[in-house]
C-alpha cells in the first residue's frame, strides 16, 4: 500500500436499491491484489497501470464508484485536512429517506404510547418524545451537509464539526451572526467548578428561529386541541425570554459548598426591568403557555415561584426564586432507596439567589458566592483573571467556548457517591477507599469546546487531551492510589 496518500471509504445511496453502499478506494504501490480479494469474496476495480484499488462487496457499490472514481481519485491526490476526515451530504439523504425516518419516528412514538397504557401511565412522556424528534428532523431537513475532521497529536486529538445549512432557511438565518459576542462576561465567574464555560450571539435571530421551530413542530404534531401546549404563547414566551439575553457565562459543580447540585450564572440582558418582569410572571408564563398542564399529562407538578429582596448586600437586592418539581415516580425511588432522596432534592427543589447588576443578572444555585459576583460586577473587576484553556487555544470569533475538567468532576462524583452509597463504598474494600481518595485529588487538563457561525455555517471544535486518560486509567489500575493510614 501507498502510505503517502490517504484511504477513502465511501457510503452510496443508490436512487433504486435495497439501502447504501459501502466502498473503499486504496492507494497501491502494485496491481497484484485481484486475486487475492477475490479469494475474500470482495469485488476490484484498478485502471490498467494505476494506483488506486476500488474495493467493495457488493454489485451496487462497484458500480457507483466506477461512476464516480475519477472524482474520487482526484479526491485522494488532494492533502487532507486531519487524519480522518468525513463528509455526508445530508440534504440529499433527507431527500430520499426523509419520509421513511419520519414514518420510524411515528412508529417509535406510537409504541411508546401503547407501553403506557400497558402500564397505565399518561401519554405525556410520549408526547415529548415526538416533540423533540420532530424538532430535530425539523431542523435538519435545513441542513445541506457535515464535514466531520479528527486531528491527533500528542497532547491528544481535535474533533472538528462545520455543518453547512441549506441557502434560504430559518437555519441559514440563524447561522449568521451580525456581531461577535462579548465572551469576557465568563471572568466574572470564579471558574472553579467542573464545568465552565459563556455563550453568547445573535439572540434576536436565535429566539427567532427556535420560535418558528416551536410553531412548526407542533402545528405538525399536535392538532389543535389535542395538545396542552399553547403554539402561539410558547413561541411569543420563548422569542421573549431568549431576546432578551445576550450572553451568559456559567460556572458548574463545584466541590467547596455544602450543595450537591451547585453553581453560578451571569447573564448579560438587554433589557434589566423587562427580564425582572418575566422571572416575576415564572408560574404565570408557564400557566398560559400549557407547560404546566404537559407536565400534569405526564403525572408530575412543577412550580416557580419568586421571592422579593429576602436579602441585601451592598444595596443590591437578592431575591429567590424557587423551582419545585414532584412525580409519583420520584416518590417511589426515593421510598425505595432513601439515600437517594437527598440526592434527588438537588434537581427536584432549586433554590436560586437572584440578583440585578445594572445589565447583568447573577444566579446561585447553592455556591454561596453570590456576593463575591456581586462585588466584582460592580468594580468590574473579574473574579477569574485567567482565560479559559478554550479561549486560549482556539479562535477569537467563538460564541461558545467551555473547558470541561476531568478531574473535578471525578472529585464531585466521589463526593455524590460517599453521600448516597458511603457505607457501601467503605464495604468495597481499602482499594476502593484508596481509588476514590486518588479522585479527590485528582487535577487534569480540562476538555475544550468550541462553536462559531458565520455565513450559514456552524463550526465546533472539541479538543481531548491524553492527560486525564492517563491519570484516571493511572488511578483506577493503582498505579497512582492516594496512601491510605496504617492501620494500628
Amino acid at each position: 500500500m501507498d502510505q503517502t496518500r490517504a484511504a477513502l471509504l465511501c457510503v452510496f445511496d443508490p436512487a433504486e436499491g435495497a439501502g447504501p453502499a459501502v466502498a473503499a478506494l486504496i492507494p497501491v504501490t502494485s496491481d497484484q491484489y485481484t486475486t487475492t480479494l477475490q479469494m475474500w469474496g470482495l469485488l476490484s476495480y484498478q485502471k490498467e497501470g494505476g494506483k488506486t484499488l476500488l474495493v467493495s462487496r457488493s454489485e451496487a457499490a462497484q458500480f457507483a464508484g466506477r461512476q464516480a472514481f475519477d472524482q474520487l481519485e482526484a479526491l485522494l491526490s488532494q492533502p487532507m485536512p486531519s487524519d480522518l476526515s468525513a463528509y455526508v451530504n445530508l440534504e440529499m439523504l433527507m431527500v430520499r429517506h426523509g419520509d421513511d425516518i419520519e414514518a420510524t419516528v411515528e412508529q417509535m412514538v406510537q409504541t411508546v404510547e401503547q407501553m403506557q397504557e400497558m402500564t397505565g401511565q399518561s401519554p405525556g412522556a410520549a408526547q415529548i418524545l415526538g416533540l423533540e424528534v420532530q424538532g430535530a428532523l425539523s431542523v435538519a431537513k435545513e441542513i445541506k451537509d457535515l464535514q466531520v475532521d479528527v486531528s491527533l497529536g500528542n497532547d491528544g486529538a481535535v474533533l472538528g464539526v462545520i455543518l453547512r445549512a441549506k441557502p434560504n432557511t430559518l437555519l441559514a438565518k440563524a447561522l449568521e451572526q451580525k456581531a461577535i459576542p462579548d465572551t469576557s462576561l465568563v471572568g466574572y465567574v470564579a471558574g472553579t467548578g467542573g464545568i465552565v464555560g459563556c455563550i453568547g450571539g445573535d439572540s434576536d435571530t436565535l429566539a427567532e428561529f427556535l420560535g418558528a421551530k416551536v410553531e412548526e413542530v407542533l402545528a405538525a404534531t399536535a392538532p389543535a386541541g389535542e395538545s396542552p401546549l399553547k403554539p402561539a404563547e410558547l413561541k411569543a414566551y420563548l422569542e421573549r425570554s431568549l431576546g432578551l439575553t445576550s450572553a451568559v457565562a456559567f460556572d458548574y459543580l463545584t466541590t467547596d459548598t455544602e450543595s450537591t447540585f451547585n453553581g453560578v450564572m451571569v447573564l448579560h440582558v438587554t433589557d434589566p426591568e423587562a427580564y425582572e418582569t418575566m422571572l416575576r410572571n415564572g408560574q404565570k408564563n408557564l400557566d398560559a403557555t400549557g407547560l404546566t398542564d404537559l407536565y400534569t399529562s405526564m403525572g408530575m407538578s412543577l412550580t416557580m415561584t419568586f421571592k422579593e429582596k429576602v436579602r441585601e448586600h451592598d444595596g443590591v437586592a437578592i431575591h429567590q426564586l424557587i423551582q419545585d418539581m414532584k412525580a409519583e415516580q420520584i416518590t417511589q425511588m426515593e421510598e425505595m432507596f432513601p439515600p437517594m432522596a437527598a440526592l434527588m432534592k438537588n434537581f427536584t427543589h432549586m433554590e436560586y439567589e437572584v440578583a440585578f447588576v445594572g445589565d447583568y443578572v447573577v444566579y446561585d444555585l447553592g455556591s454561596q458566592r453570590m456576593d463575591a459576583t456581586i462585588d466584582a460586577l460592580k468594580a468590574r473587576k473579574p473574579l477569574a483573571t485567567t482565560p479559559l484553556t478554550a479561549q486560549q487555544i482556539f479562535p477569537k470569533e467563538g460564541i461558545f467556548y467551555m473547558d470541561l475538567h476531568p478531574g473535578r468532576l471525578a472529585t464531585w462524583g466521589v463526593t455524590v457517591a460517599e453521600s448516597v452509597m458511603g457505607e457501601m463504598l467503605a464495604a468495597m474494600g481499602p482499594q476502593v477507599g484508596q481509588i476514590t481518595a486518588s479522585l479527590k485529588t485528582l487535577e487534569t487538563k480540562p476538555i475544550s469546546a468550541f462553536a462559531t457561525a458565520y455565513q450559514g455555517k456552524l463550526q465546533a471544535q472539541l479538543f481531548l487531551p491524553v492527560d486525564p486518560i492517563v491519570k484516571i486509567k493511572d488511578v483506577l489500575t493503582g498505579q497512582a492510589l492516594a496512601p491510605q493510614p496504617a492501620t494500628p
